[in-house]
């Protein structure tokens, strides 16, 4: 993708990903609301940029539970974060990632075990 030269729209979005157990799962930045646990085809769609500005991690079952954060640019993938979540504890991951078109960020809990992920992010679109 071109740097942009006209006019697009920026846009504060949000999404969920609920009581996922160890799959590994792409976020949506399509605009929907929750992401489909599982989903590994999830991609920045052409045209856009996406600014995540935060995600939540909550540990829901009575286990420690690890997260596995990474950045699929291409075909290769880029550990981000691997964190310990503790049973009914909260992680903030507040670092700002820029993701490009064709991008990917894929979580994948360590465990079979129920985490609940809130994210939000811009959404530059400058189709």
């Amino acid at each position: 993708m071109a740097i942009p030269s006209g006019s697009g729209t920026e846009v504060l979005r949000r999404g969920s990903i609920n009581d996922l157990e160890n799959q590994a799962t792409h976020f949506d930045f399509s605009g929907a609301a929750e992401t489909t646990a599982n989903q590994t085809t999830n991609v920045v769609p052409a045209n856009h940029i996406i600014t995540v500005i935060s995600i939540i991690f909550y540990g829901k079952e009575n286990v420690t539970n690890g997260i596995d954060l990474k950045l699929k640019n291409g075909t290769n993938y880029i550990q981000i974060l691997e964190h310990t979540l503790p049973y009914e504890d909260t992680f903030i991951f507040s670092d700002k990632i820029v993701l490009h078109p064709g991008d990917a960020l894929q979580v994948t809990p360590t465990s079979a075990h129920d985490v609940d992920i809130w994210y939000s992010y811009i959404d530059q679109d400058w189709s």
